[in-house]
């Protein structure tokens, strides 16, 4: 089997933050979905991304709605030289007829965003393209 380029270049993924296994399997995925290598081990890593995946509830004082705040602060390190090729830093607010739901729908928003700002930051690093600005 050969193998190609995607599959060459090994990704770590290290996220703290008290909603880290979600967002970590979120992550995951996508990178491999990417065609990626997901590594465990960050001596032979290519690239580590590294960041904070934090969910707090909010009391707005609202008898029937439950809201929640989701911050993500990421770093993606090129590991042969140490720079920092990409940051981002976003948060949110979600809410629902439970907390349990508005924290699900917190996970699946942050996620959704990490996996892509992960993206565009990994392909324009490795293939150098311009900034598109897809915000």
């Amino acid at each position: 089997m050969i193998s190609t380029f995607y599959e060459t270049i090994n990704i770590v993924v290290n996220i703290s933050g008290n909603c880290r296994k979600d967002i970590h399997k979120a992550l995951t995925e996508a990178i491999a979905g990417m065609g990626f290598t997901v590594s465990h081990a960050s001596d032979n890593a290519d690239i580590i991304i590294k960041g904070t995946a934090e969910i707090l509830n909010l009391d707005l004082n609202d008898p029937v709605w439950f809201f929640v705040r989701w911050s993500a602060d990421f770093q993606l390190i090129n590991c042969r030289d140490n720079s920092i090729f990409g940051r981002f830093k976003f948060s949110g607010k979600e809410g629902h007829l439970s907390t349990d739901e508005a924290e699900n729908k917190a996970v699946y928003a942050m996620g959704k965003r990490v996996a892509a700002e992960t993206d565009r930051y990994i392909s324009k690093y490795l293939f150098r393209l311009p900034d598109l600005n897809l915000n």
